[in-house]
């Protein structure tokens, strides 16, 4: 039964790990978006959308991939078995993409965000009902929140338009 999961990659090894991922047989997906010019970067760029994070494709036996060059750890459910990545996600993901880029939301209104702190809801996608706290604001205006999952406390990005604050939605 084929099915996607998640993959720690080393820091800045994804396009490793993913190469040698795919030398063991198995599909994967990196999705990146491109990084607009700035006054430190003159030129656009392609940058890795989840950062040491892969999505990787496999049928039954996934153990391998912790032998496999750049990658780091399997992302764990509770079952002693890897937590599955939904294919509906892989293709919302995908179905974002432009020429290989998933496009980003517009910048928003910096007034709009909440307080360092704020308790926040994530109302869509595969955290959905979750809470965590609003941690800040990333450069490529992805959000910083920091959710109790996986067993402990893992600072996660998300799209603003996926978060809600106490009972007003943010955007």
């Amino acid at each position: 039964m084929e099915r996607w999961i998640v993959v720690r990659t080393k820091s800045r090894r994804e396009n490793w790990a993913a190469e040698n991922v795919q030398r063991q047989g198995c599909a994967f997906y990196l999705p990146r978006y491109e990084v607009p010019p700035s006054r430190k970067i003159k030129e656009a760029r392609a940058a890795v959308l989840f950062p040491c994070y892969l999505f990787v494709r496999i049928e039954n036996q996934w153990k391998f991939l912790l032998g496999t060059f750049g990658v780091q750890a399997v992302i764990m459910g509770g079952s002693g078995e890897p937590a599955p990545m939904p294919q509906s996600e892989i293709d919302r993901l995908k179905q974002r993409e432009n020429e290989g880029l998933i496009k980003l939301p517009e910048k928003l209104d910096t007034a709009t965000l909440p307080n360092v702190g704020d308790t926040v809801k994530i109302i869509e996608g595969p955290f959905e009902g979750h809470f965590g706290l609003w941690v800040g604001q990333t450069n490529s205006e992805r959000q910083r929140v920091l959710l109790d999952f996986l067993g402990g406390k893992r600072e996660t990005l998300f799209d603003i338009r996926a978060l809600e604050l106490a009972n007003a939605v943010l955007c």
